[in-house]
């Protein structure tokens, strides 16, 4: 019994920290405007709410959490801070990779900015937008994420795991232009309909495939 109250009294900086770090974020949920705040943020705060219970019930717990939620909050609010300064470039990037692929293949399509129009077989007049909401930013934190939660669980050198962020995140950014060249050329052989369709589930699995390979990648490296 000593034993445990011992226990219970041990850390009370750790446990107080806790407790405010569980009560002041969920306060501010509260009094966020539903409508105003994003889902991002809602996360992040969900997270420190989640951090601090553990901290306040067991100190020891939540230092082995603290790496995951530092982790998991940056991946989530990367792509907010990342949107504006590379989300530009990153689109310019892959309109060129996709308009020089489709210049090749011989699809007949009219250029305009970041814009491509194009006529396909049925006779629709199909316009696709390479926006930075295109840009693959969102993939690309995913894949960061990915990359630091397997550091933290399978202690691999540091460098393999700065070069699997690094190629992967080239590749990620080809195959972000590869899904555009094959939904335009959906549209071009089906319609609006078929791309539209197939934008709602290439992407998905497109990106999910390729977690998968880099993750048995990583995993085999001794």
């Amino acid at each position: 019994a000593l034993r445990m109250g011992e226990c219970y009294r041990s850390k009370p900086i750790t446990r107080s920290t806790g407790l405010i770090l569980a009560f002041t974020p969920a306060l501010a949920l509260g009094l966020l405007n539903t409508s105003a705040s994003s889902i991002e943020a809602t996360a992040v705060i969900l997270t420190l709410v989640w951090l601090g219970i553990f901290a306040a019930i067991n100190p020891s717990t939540s230092k082995l959490i603290l790496p995951y939620a530092i982790i998991y909050m940056a991946a989530t609010l990367s792509p907010l801070m990342l949107h504006p300064i590379i989300g530009e470039p990153l689109a310019d990037l892959s309109y060129l990779i996709v308009s020089q692929a489709i210049g090749l293949s011989g699809i007949p399509i009219t250029q305009t900015g970041r814009t491509l129009q194009l006529v396909s077989k049925k006779g629709e007049t199909i316009s696709f937008t390479v926006s930075p909401d295109c840009s693959s930013i969102s993939s690309i934190t995913v894949f960061l994420l990915l990359c630091g939660l397997m550091h933290l669980d399978l202690k691999k050198k540091r460098v393999h795991t700065l070069m699997l962020a690094l190629m992967g995140t080239s590749a990620l950014i080809i195959l972000n232009a590869v899904r555009i060249v094959i939904l335009v050329w959906t549209g071009y052989l089906g319609g609006d309909w078929a791309m539209w369709n197939t934008h709602s589930w290439l992407g998905y699995a497109i990106m999910i495939s390729f977690y998968a390979v880099a993750t048995k990648i990583y995993i085999s490296l001794k």
